[in-house]
């Protein structure tokens, strides 16, 4: 049996965790279950598509995850079940897996909903079983129909030019660090130039330094590193950038390289 990694937005005081998890080992009381998280913000798509895309290929290829975050968020919403880059995913089709990769699902197909009584609590009744049949080796394409409505969210995307990167701030995570979407890669390139001097400009804030860890500052201070995912992070040492900052999603962060 594959490993079922479990992601939502349902908190930690209630029952629906361990509800989905009954209904998984209902099946195969031996199943490996891993909590990826349940304290995603409600109804946060974003802050989810980005904690799974972060996490999911350090679990085995095979492996099946389960998410559901903003499930109702549409009328009519449908479940689907869907592989990509050999992983499974089982979850709400409201955008959150068109942000998790640049490849396309090499397929995807909507759940068979057969009782409509319940509809109000999908993942343990619908996307559960489901979940576990997939991590029994069955293909999505036993499970349901083609989706043909697979809905695709618009990722926010970095900009270079010969003297500047241009980025967001896609995530803030439990400490209060701001990690932006531009890549490591993106600033090697430009920096390589003869050892171009740069400057990293957020909101009324610049730094001039890329540590290696969030150690090498004293407390307070303002730091700006690449972290586990290679992507530029802004953080205070032992405080929350965020909100110390005002850096919240979206907000911009440019690199500027001296000529």
């Amino acid at each position: 049996m594959a490993i079922i990694t479990l992601l939502t937005d349902y908190g930690d005081k209630d029952h629906y965790v361990a509800a989905i998890k009954a209904k998984i080992l209902e099946g195969n009381h031996r199943g490996t279950i891993v909590d990826i998280t349940h304290n995603v913000p409600p109804f946060n798509i974003i802050h989810a598509s980005q904690v799974l895309k972060s996490v999911f290929r350090s679990f085995p290829e095979g492996s099946v995850h389960l998410v559901d975050v903003y499930a109702h968020g549409q009328r009519n919403s449908s479940a689907v079940a869907l592989k990509l880059e050999g992983h499974f995913f089982v979850g709400p089709n409201n955008g959150i897996f068109s942000l998790i990769s640049d490849k396309n699902p090499d397929v995807i197909v909507e759940l068979v909903q057969n009782d409509q009584g319940k509809k109000s609590f999908p993942a343990r009744n619908i996307m559960a079983k489901a979940a576990l049949e997939l991590s029994h080796g069955k293909e999505p394409t036993s499970l349901g129909n083609h989706c043909s409505n697979f809905i695709k969210l618009r990722s926010l995307e970095y900009r270079v030019s010969s003297d500047e990167i241009l980025g967001y701030i896609i995530h803030i995570d439990s400490y209060g660090n701001a990690i932006s979407n531009i890549p490591k890669k993106a600033f090697e390139e430009l920096h390589k130039q003869a050892g171009r001097k740069f400057r990293i400009e957020f909101g009324r804030d610049t730094i001039h330094r890329i540590s290696d860890s969030y150690g090498e500052s004293p407390e307070g201070e303002i730091v700006a590193i690449f972290n586990d995912q290679d992507l530029l992070e802004i953080s205070i040492c032992e405080g929350d950038a965020s909100a110390l900052l005002g850096l919240e999603y979206e907000a911009l962060v440019k690199v500027v390289f001296s000529p």
